[in-house]
């Protein structure tokens, strides 16, 4: 998912130029307006707030289901009988 401000001066699309991490919840990121007439250059702090949910143990993988589809099981027995005829 990307984040995409707008530029604060023309509110035209605008490109990341860098970014970097300032620390583990924190990262800076530079932009340049895509608008040829303003070409506003501006930096936002992108930062974690707080967990909507957690995992427990986060070193858990989740299992994933390794049986196949299930076939319908039909509610009427089916026998079949073969006859060699002489």
């Amino acid at each position: 998912m990307k984040i995409m401000y707008p530029c604060p001066a023309c509110h035209h699309k605008v490109k990341t130029r860098s970014s970097r991490i300032l620390s583990d919840y924190v990262k800076e990121r530079y932009y340049r307006c895509h608008n040829t007439a303003c070409l506003c250059a501006f930096k936002t702090y992108e930062c974690f707030e707080h967990f909507i949910t957690k995992t427990v143990d986060p070193h858990i993988k989740p299992v994933a289901d390794i049986q196949g589809p299930v076939k319908p099981q039909s509610t009427q027995s089916t026998q079949r009988y073969s006859m060699r005829l002489e």
